[in-house]
């Protein structure tokens, strides 16, 4: 594969895609996504995080339905929602129920244990399926912002034991008549909504050695 392909790949799984073509992902291209990122390492080997696909419609209507921005929920809560959420095909991380958080006051090994080494692990898986899935000639969105209860009931349908929610990843085509940022008007919003982005805003601070 050509460098290049992978550098413009990279810069497109860089910006958040808010909305897509009614167009289901390619099955073989999902099997691909899903494997490369599930190959990616974890701390001592422990599967420190389950992954959750999401195509039906239905549950990717209610996961968008209940995506958004806590500061602006209590303003209008009609206003908002994240436009990620409904991608053709939706990632779902979540902290593995192979992993046990230590009692109060007791010890474990927390280089495996601890929330916050889930999420660097879960982290380097996302990372590869968003760059796996730019490669195949997609779009993908991150998003973070969902209500817990609904995470949770939607994952305990096939793990009761399911640890908490770590991210999300909207995969699928783009809609070319939009700009990436642009969630058009739909059943939860009263007009479309353009979300402010700096295109400029993240420098590449790199130190070579």
């Amino acid at each position: 594969m050509e460098s290049s392909i992978l550098i413009e790949s990279s810069k497109t799984a860089g910006k958040c895609q808010r909305n897509w073509l009614d167009e289901a992902v390619d099955e073989t291209d999902l099997d691909t996504i899903i494997d490369s990122c599930m190959n990616m390492p974890t701390k001592q080997n422990v599967p420190m995080y389950e992954l959750f696909v999401v195509r039906d419609k239905n549950t990717i209507n209610e996961l968008y339905d209940n995506s958004y921005v806590p500061e602006l929920e209590s303003e209008d809560p009609e206003r908002w929602r994240n436009g990620q959420m409904l991608a053709p095909a939706m990632l779902l991380w979540f902290s593995s129920s192979f992993v046990k958080h230590p009692p109060e006051g007791e010890l474990y090994d927390t280089s495996t244990t601890h929330i916050d080494s889930v999420k660097l692990n879960a982290g380097i898986c996302m990372g590869a399926a968003a760059l796996s899935a730019t490669v195949l000639g997609y779009n993908v969105g991150f998003n973070c912002c969902v209500k817990e209860d609904t995470l949770q009931r939607i994952a305990k349908t096939k793990n009761a034991d399911i640890g908490p929610f770590v991210c999300a990843l909207g995969v699928g085509k783009p809609d070319p008549k939009l700009i990436r940022n642009v969630v058009p008007k739909n059943r939860k919003l009263k007009s479309s909504l353009k979300v402010s982005t700096e295109e400029h805003r993240k420098e590449k601070i790199v130190h070579y050695i």
